[in-house]
């Protein structure tokens, strides 16, 4: 990824083409949803692609908004051109914001993004027609190791058996070919799954083709235990061995 402050003149047709586009179904703004924001202790690489991607839309001059989760008070805000509304709970939030919806008139004007920590926000029941759905990963067994016991098998159960059910024809953008072929092999329909590659933070790729003395790994990510960082290491001891 580049530097999302400034779009390069690289970015300018496609921004164009994304006005244009949406524009032509009557769009004017996008509200997307999220589990946790950047601001939050525990962000991460979805939290990041999230505000490279939203910078670059408010910079093109879409109207954006950003709702999720708070470990704090409720507080609205401005960050990058776009707003960002944090509240509710780690857990309630979802609830909140169904519950919210619910009560309100879907918008025709307002595309919808959904941005997956493994559980679905389910617009397909409060917002309009216009929406899509960002999944980096399937979570599955790593629920075990992030949500309590009496939690994980429901959060396994929504995310393995009943999202599938419900977003068999919703556009879903994926970070990688593998897995789209899994979200496929789980009953995603192949014509609705597309692959965007995020790309590369500057700040991690390297600026010259030395080599180091020494062999070298560098990983980049949360120290979270589903992160598997001791395993890498493992694994690289063997390596070297």
């Amino acid at each position: 990824m580049d530097d999302p402050s400034d779009i390069s003149t690289d970015w300018a047709p496609q921004m164009r083409q994304l006005m244009q586009t949406l524009h032509s179904h009557g769009i004017t703004q996008v509200q997307s949803f999220a589990w946790r924001d950047l601001a939050d202790p525990d962000a991460g690489g979805s939290e990041v692609h999230a505000d490279h991607v939203m910078t670059r839309w408010a910079q093109a001059g879409l109207s954006v908004s950003h709702r999720t989760s708070t470990d704090r008070q409720t507080e609205t805000f401005s960050r990058n051109g776009y707003t960002v509304t944090r509240g509710g709970g780690r857990y309630s939030v979802f609830l909140t914001v169904v519950g919210t919806r619910l009560l309100r008139r879907a918008r025709k004007d307002v595309a919808i993004v959904e941005i997956w920590n493994g559980v679905p926000w389910f617009s397909q029941i409060w917002g309009n027609k216009v929406r899509t759905t960002w999944l980096h990963h399937i979570h599955e067994d790593m629920w075990n190791e992030s949500l309590p016991r009496v939690l994980a098998p429901i959060a396994r159960w929504v995310e393995i058996w009943l999202a599938p059910k419900f977003y068999r024809r919703t556009r879903i953008a994926t970070l990688a070919t593998t897995t789209r072929d899994e979200l496929i092999a789980r009953g995603y329909s192949a014509d609705r799954v597309v692959v965007a590659e995020p790309g590369i933070d500057p700040r991690y790729c390297p600026r010259d083709n030395a080599k180091t003395s020494t062999p070298t790994l560098l990983a980049v990510g949360r120290l979270a235990p589903v992160k598997r960082f001791p395993l890498l290491l493992a694994t690289f001891a063997d390596v070297l061995r």
